[in-house]
Formats: structure tokens, C-alpha cells, sequence
């Protein structure tokens, strides 16, 4: 048995010179988060551990020096600038199986104010207090010298720890927020310094909600890529890498608030129609380096 403790402390200095005279000021925040975890073995080469602590998130410094609304010139609060958590984790990390390494953990992390982006102001906002927990399993197995392979598996869920009120909708769920992630991968390397190289990676990000009461939510969005090279020493080293090599029409991101195109009629309240608006994968691409290490 034995334990792990520390104390961090932050500082943050906030400037900003906005074009509307009231929202440009300067502001200083420090913040100090304990940690600490026990953990117990190894038995069988296998451990176990518990681990606790309190860390923040900073916020937009927009944000933080903002007393106006830009779009409606109304006063509003400025922001927190920096926002406190509190997240738990509990988990087993063993390496039983001959050249693997394997770790899974269940977590839980609670914030005291969400920050949300805005896709039509192109900004972050500060929201309401949430509530984060999962499982993560993560692995790395190397049968040989020359061939290793890697599967990250990541499951949440997210939301916000009261109703919150959207663009006539209410729920708690939280825009923009993965429930699932999954990152794998196959490496080959000659043993040495010298030699061929080459790996396949896939990544799978699972769908988002847009909205507080997940009526509307985005697709899934996976990515295939590739690279190859050689190293000609301990020096030089010659790649090729190809990205979104099956060319899929995925979103990189989404969003979901009104609009209205040119020359499209005015909707609802002489305003525009909700509707997804999204940023596309890019398409198949290919990058050559020639690396120098020194």
C-alpha cells in the first residue's frame, strides 16, 4: 500500500481590449488544488487505486471582463474566471498477460460551472453546474519487438446538475458533449535505429447532443489514417502519412441555432430557421516530411 499526495496552485492574469470600452479590463485569479491517491498491490502484477481531488477549468477571458452584452447592449455579470471541480477515480491496472499493458477505470467529476461554445456568437458562455462520470479502458500489447497495438475505449455521460433553458427548449443535457470515444491502433518498427516504420489509426468520436433536451443531435464521426517512413539513423527520418483515407463526409463539428440564408424568407419572429450548421472531416490528404532530430 501506498499513497500519492500534492497540492497545485495556479495564477491567471487576464487582459483584454475589447472594441467596446466597458468590456476592456484587467483581472488576476489564483486558485490551489489539493490531490491524492492510494493505491493498493501489486498482487499478481496487478493493482488497484483510488484517487480524489479538486482542479478548475478557466473561462473565456472575454468573459471575465465582459459587463455588456455586445449583441444586445444590455449589463450582464462578468464571469468566474476560474471554476472549480471535484473528480473521484477508481480503478485496476494490471500487466498479467505477457506484453500487455492494461488499465480501467471508472471516474466521476462534477464542475461548478459548465462552459458551453456559442456557434453563432463564436464564443464560450459560462452555464450551469454539471455532472460528468464514465468508464475508460485502456490498453497497449506488443506480442513482439517489431509489432505493438494500442485500444482506447472512453464512455460517458454528461449533464448539467439542474433544467437549463435553451432556445425554447429546457433539458440537461450538455451541447457539444461526446458520449463515446474510441482511439485504436497497429504499429510496425524495425528493431533499431535504422529501418522501416509504418502504423494504422483509427478514431471514432461518438454522436453529441445540440440542444438542452437532445431532440436534435449530431452523427458520429470516424477517421482512418495511415503513415509510413524510414529511418535512416538515429537522425533523419523520411514519412508519408495519408489522413481520412476512406474519404468519408463525417463533421468535425456541429451546431444548432437559427439562421437564415440570402434571400431565404424571414422565419419565426422575423428571425431565421434553427437548423445544423457543421464544419466537414477534411478530405483525403496526404503530407511528406523529412525529419531532423538533433
Amino acid at each position: 500500500f501506498r499513497t500519492v499526495c500534492g497540492l497545485r496552485m495556479d495564477y491567471y492574469h487576464f487582459d483584454v481590449n475589447s472594441d467596446l470600452p466597458a468590456n476592456s479590463s484587467a483581472r488576476d485569479a489564483a486558485i490551489v488544488s489539493p490531490k491524492g491517491s492510494l493505491i493498493f498491490g501489486p498482487w499478481e502484477k496487478t493493482e488497484y487505486y483510488l484517487s480524489g481531488g479538486l482542479g478548475f477549468h478557466s473561462n473565456d477571458a472575454r468573459g471575465v471582463t465582459q459587463h455588456v452584452d455586445p449583441k444586445t447592449g444590455e449589463n450582464m455579470e462578468p464571469a468566474t474566471p476560474l471554476v472549480r471541480t471535484q473528480g473521484a477515480e477508481i480503478g485496476v491496472r494490471t500487466t498479467i498477460v505477457n506484453g500487455l499493458q492494461s488499465t480501467l477505470a471508472l471516474w466521476g467529476l462534477d464542475t461548478d460551472s459548465e462552459l458551453v461554445f456559442t456557434g453563432d456568437a463564436g464564443s464560450t458562455e459560462a452555464s450551469a453546474p454539471s455532472r460528468r462520470y464514465g468508464v475508460e479502458w485502456a490498453n497497449y500489447y506488443t506480442p513482439t519487438k517489431w509489432l505493438s497495438l494500442d485500444g482506447d475505449f472512453s464512455f460517458s455521460h454528461a449533464e448539467f446538475r439542474q433544467t437549463v433553458v435553451g432556445d425554447g427548449v429546457q433539458g440537461r443535457h450538455i451541447p457539444g458533449s461526446v458520449d463515446s470515444v474510441i482511439a485504436a491502433g497497429i504499429a510496425f518498427h524495425q528493431p533499431g535505429e535504422r529501418g522501416l516504420f509504418s502504423d494504422l489509426r483509427l478514431r471514432l468520436f461518438g454522436p453529441r447532443p445540440l440542444v438542452e433536451d437532445n431532440s436534435v443531435h449530431s452523427g458520429a464521426t470516424s477517421l482512418l489514417s495511415a503513415k509510413v517512413g524510414y529511418n535512416f539513423n538515429k537522425n533523419w527520418t523520411l514519412s508519408v502519412e495519408g489522413f481520412n483515407l476512406l474519404n468519408n463526409r463525417d463533421h468535425d463539428i456541429d451546431y444548432y441555432y437559427p439562421s437564415r440564408l440570402e434571400n431565404e424568407t424571414a422565419g419565426p419572429d422575423n428571425g431565421g430557421y434553427n437548423d445544423i450548421h457543421f464544419k466537414s472531416v477534411e478530405p483525403v490528404a496526404a503530407r511528406a516530411a523529412l525529419t531532423c532530430r538533433f
